[in-house]
């Protein structure tokens, strides 16, 4: 709406309060006539008086504008004779370019850090001849069978050779056979405890492999695991460290384009201050 249409109620409003008040066609003819007038004309201001006021506050809006649409068509009238050295009018997204385009790089930054995953590997290395050692050790056995049946053998030589000899007596052949069994029972015995000491020996043997075999398996895969959380603590520092320069750029790119506005209002401002002062000079010489 113009000014002037929402006026234009106003104005009809007060006029016809206005015309409400008749005046006295014969005021000679009574002595209160003056003192009537007076009270009519002061209670017809105080029912315009809102309206009034209205129709003030529009008309100061309008002085407001055509002062401000003033100072504009002045300012672009300067425009392109004293501007100052390396500031130019331009758009709000010409001026913030350069923040905009740091702060979507700054962006893509953080995106792209925020995606990687935080990558290590496993540097532990199992022994491949381990377990084949191991399971050639748990084989070993000594078997007392073959030491037995030799020992029999030689036993029966013996009791034939005691059988066949000549000029013994059949007590003599029966005190050498108790002889021979005895014999070949204390051999037994003994072919049996050499073969049990052996198997323990094996048992011992491939008990002390293992301990050893586990022993070098826990060092192993203990470097392993301090040298992979060495390298995880370092893979995620640099993850952390990528994300928090991204932020520090994003905000930097932000700041720099406060900055930049701050920068542009104070040049625009004194630029205003100095287009009125030379207003004002103009003035004073054409006066």
């Amino acid at each position: 709406m113009s000014f002037a249409d929402q006026v234009a109620p106003l104005s009809i409003s007060v006029q016809a309060i206005r015309n409400s008040v008749k005046p006295n066609k014969h005021p000679e003819l009574s002595s209160l006539s003056r003192r009537t007038k007076e009270l009519q004309e002061q209670e017809m201001q105080k029912a315009v008086a809102p309206y009034m006021q209205k129709m003030k506050e529009i008309t100061d809006r309008q002085e407001a504008q055509h002062e401000i649409e003033s100072r504009m068509n002045a300012y672009k009238a300067n425009c392109g004779k004293d501007r100052v050295a390396k500031f130019d009018i331009g758009s709000d997204i010409y001026r913030q370019t350069p923040a905009i385009a740091g702060s979507l790089a700054a962006l893509n930054q953080l995106l792209y850090y925020t995606g990687q995953p935080i990558s290590y590997h496993s540097t532990y290395a199992a022994n491949p001849y381990a377990t084949e050692a191991l399971r050639k050790l748990s084989q070993l056995n000594d078997s007392p069978y073959g030491q037995l049946r030799e020992a029999r053998d030689a036993e029966r030589r013996a009791a034939y050779a005691n059988e066949q000899a000549g000029g013994l007596s059949g007590a003599q052949k029966y005190t050498g056979r108790i002889a021979l069994g005895l014999g070949a029972m204390k051999n037994a015995a003994d072919i049996y405890r050499a073969s049990k000491l052996q198997n323990n020996q094996y048992k011992q043997q491939y008990a002390s492999a293992m301990l050893q075999e586990g022993n070098t398996q826990a060092q192993r895969r203990q470097q392993a695991a301090q040298h992979d959380w060495a390298d995880y603590v370092a893979a995620h520092g640099r993850k952390t460290k990528g994300m928090e320069t991204a932020v520090a750029n994003l905000l930097n790119s932000i700041n720099q384009g406060y900055a930049n506005e701050f920068k542009y209002n104070t040049w625009k401002q004194t630029a205003d201050m100095y287009n009125q002062q030379l207003s004002n000079e103009q003035k004073a010489t054409l006066a």
